[in-house]
């Protein structure tokens, strides 16, 4: 997605880095089954990293141009079909089970940020 996101002119994500030489990306095999999982290496985003993802101190401004950056995003992979090879399920067919993960959290009595959201 992210290199579609470039192709077409979306420049507020990051790049894959094309593979040259093989320490270039991180192969991580599951003992159980055997199954190879590659990460790639990404190019970094210029600027400070000063917002947290639970409780940003945001101010409204900061929140209206996030909203304006998602939109754009939205805007442009639009009608994109995804990659062929994908695995998983499309995000909207998820819904769902993420309701049932959702309940779990209700009931969870972990403690930390993400489980009070629920």
């Amino acid at each position: 997605m992210l290199t579609e996101l470039y192709n077409r002119n979306f420049n507020l994500s990051p790049q894959v880095i094309d593979i040259v030489h093989e320490n270039e990306y991180v192969k991580i095999v599951q003992q159980q089954s055997n199954l190879e999982s590659y990460f790639a290496i990404f190019s970094l985003l210029l600027g400070e990293d000063k917002y947290h993802w639970d409780y940003p101190s945001c101010t409204n401004q900061e929140f209206a141009d996030a909203a304006k950056v998602l939109a754009l995003y939205h805007n442009t992979i639009y009608g994109w079909e995804g990659a062929q090879n994908n695995l998983e399920p499309r995000v909207v067919d998820q819904i769902p089970e993420m309701l049932n993960k959702w309940r779990m959290y209700l009931k969870s009595e972990a403690k930390s940020k993400f489980y009070s959201f629920f």
